[in-house]
């Protein structure tokens, strides 16, 4: 993983997910940690799976980066994945309320 500025990212949380068509709430995920290069390594079996950052790691590093889907084979590796995580430039804050109407 490197960042916009082409920085390896170190130490920084991924999220692999599988993904499913009935929405499980992660619970096949893997969290690997970067390596100081940026690099990782996990292993997964066949099947469609999602790339992401974890949210906490991320925020404390003042990174965003990209969810990435991947089709995969039993038995193939996939290699020289590029996840670029772009530095936050600002912050968004707010406040969300559900409003019902009762008759």
């Amino acid at each position: 993983m490197i960042d916009n500025f082409s920085n390896a990212v170190a130490n920084i949380t991924l999220v692999v997910s599988p993904i499913t068509t009935n929405n499980t709430s992660g619970a096949n995920s893997l969290y690997p940690q970067t390596a100081q290069n940026g690099g990782f390594d996990t292993g997964i079996y066949g099947g469609n799976w999602s790339l992401a950052l974890e949210v906490g790691s991320a925020q404390s590093a003042n990174l965003i980066g990209p969810i990435l889907t991947f089709g995969v084979t039993d038995g193939v590796d996939i290699n020289n994945i590029t996840m670029v995580a772009e530095t936050g430039t600002a912050q968004i804050s707010g406040t969300s309320r559900i409003i019902t109407e009762r008759r």
